[in-house]
């Protein structure tokens, strides 16, 4: 009777432990069933990344049950995570910044963790872009009759449609791209944060073209280091001198720019200048008073001159990995730096020296002396591992208040003026 019930007992415990997954779980005195969160994780730029470059998240979580206090994270073989707050009914959305190290992943993972335990999980595909590929933003409101560079695999160029909803509120979410193209998108709906991180990226080597019908507005919601042109008026028909390809063709309509200070025509048609260029820090904006998008630049050959003229080509560092770029090999090199720890003292000689005479002393004559007075040399056979132990504990005890336990934070910072601002790059090991 006794085995029965043992074993009932031990049946019921394995149906509960199998069921367990679909029960609700605690968590912070908040019971929280299985679909109160709700989770969706959407990259910038089509999910392409370049290794070393960050690529913003948008993450949304809706909550249908308790309050709680999340933590959202991306994984992407490091993991970068911020903390929510999710009261009952909330729908957030929150932008994470994460870093992939090398270019072979070919998903994210976002997740919900809510006391330490994940409550759901994503895979979002992302896909990687060479050091050596020139990365294109565009952002138009119709597409570009210009053309455009060959979007191929491993080719030269790589072309992203943008909206304004995929310019970053920090400079490092552009990171990916050596190119943005703004045609004839007024930028009336741009924030402030992301206007001046379009500048900033342009101070750290990004290369902005500006053109198009509402050049005159878009030039006016930018911050004033990018306000390199003032509209004039519409410029006599003519041939366009960034634009040979056209020869004898109609040449789409133009408007006379007023270059501010500091910057060197590039283009002009007729007596007029059609085009100013201006560099900023590292990068360079450019102003063209003719749209991208005009159907006359259809009649152009595919190999045009245009964007040898305007844009300058990615600058890469070869390597034993290939190719990267400059601030990918200055973080590499600034790893080993951070990994060098101190060297653990070694106990002074003198102590070593003093140890290790005094249990030659006592252990030799000094414990013979003591039991031959004693008149028990039989003891010999305990006292000798005795003392022995005792001097082993003792060594022990000293080694132990010699071992370092604390922890050693190394850090690096690199602060680089650039166009008037300065860019702050801090590493840690």
């Amino acid at each position: 009777m006794r085995h029965k019930r043992f074993y009932r007992l031990v049946w019921s415990i394995v149906l509960l432990i199998s069921i367990g997954g679909t029960a609700p779980q605690r968590v912070w005195g908040v019971t929280l069933a299985d679909g109160d969160l709700q989770v969706t994780a959407q990259p910038f730029f089509e999910g392409r990344y370049r290794a070393g470059s960050w690529l913003p998240f948008r993450i949304t979580v809706a909550n249908t049950g308790a309050d709680v206090t999340a933590v959202v994270s991306v994984q992407t073989g490091s993991t970068f995570e911020s903390t929510l707050e999710l009261p009952r009914g909330a729908n957030k959305s929150i932008i994470l910044y994460a870093q992939a190290p090398g270019t072979f992943r070919r998903t994210a993972t976002a997740r919900v963790l809510v006391g330490g335990n994940e409550a759901q999980k994503v895979e979002v595909p992302i896909s990687s872009v060479g050091n050596t590929t020139q990365v294109i933003g565009i952002l138009a409101p119709q597409p570009l009759t210009l053309p455009l560079p060959p979007k191929r695999e491993n080719g030269k160029y790589e072309l992203v449609q943008l909206t304004m909803n995929d310019l970053p509120e920090r400079s490092e979410g552009l990171s990916l791209f050596d190119v943005l193209l703004v045609d004839g998108a007024p930028l009336t709906d741009i924030s402030k944060a992301q206007a001046q991180a379009l500048a900033d990226w342009v101070r750290t080597g990004g290369q902005l073209i500006l053109g198009g019908a509402k050049l005159d507005v878009a030039v006016q919601q930018l911050p004033e280091p990018l306000r390199i042109a003032t509209v004039g008026a519409p410029a006599p028909a003519g041939p366009i001198s960034l634009l040979p390809e056209l020869g004898a063709a109609p040449s789409p309509s133009t408007t006379a720019l007023v270059g501010a200070e500091g910057t060197r025509p590039i283009a002009t048609a007729g007596s007029a200048t059609v085009g100013v260029q201006r560099e900023l820090g590292k990068g360079r904006v450019t102003a063209l008073g003719f749209s991208l998008s005009a159907p006359e630049l259809a009649q152009l050959p595919p190999d045009i001159t245009f964007w040898l003229q305007v844009v300058r080509p990615r600058s890469t560092v070869p390597d034993m990995m290939g190719m990267q770029s400059p601030d990918d090999m200055q973080a590499q090199q600034l790893s080993f730096a951070l990994m060098a720890l101190p060297v653990l003292d070694i106990p002074p000689l003198g102590i070593l020296t003093g140890l290790l005479g005094a249990y030659l002393l006592v252990v030799g004559p000094g414990l013979y002396l003591l039991l031959r007075r004693l008149d028990r040399q039989a003891w010999g056979w305990v006292a000798i591992p005795l003392v022995t132990l005792v001097f082993t504990v003792g060594a022990y005890t000293y080694g132990l208040r010699l071992r370092g336990d604390d922890i050693i934070l190394n850090q690096i910072s690199l602060v680089e003026p650039v166009g008037g601002r300065a860019r702050v790059r801090t590493y840690q090991g």
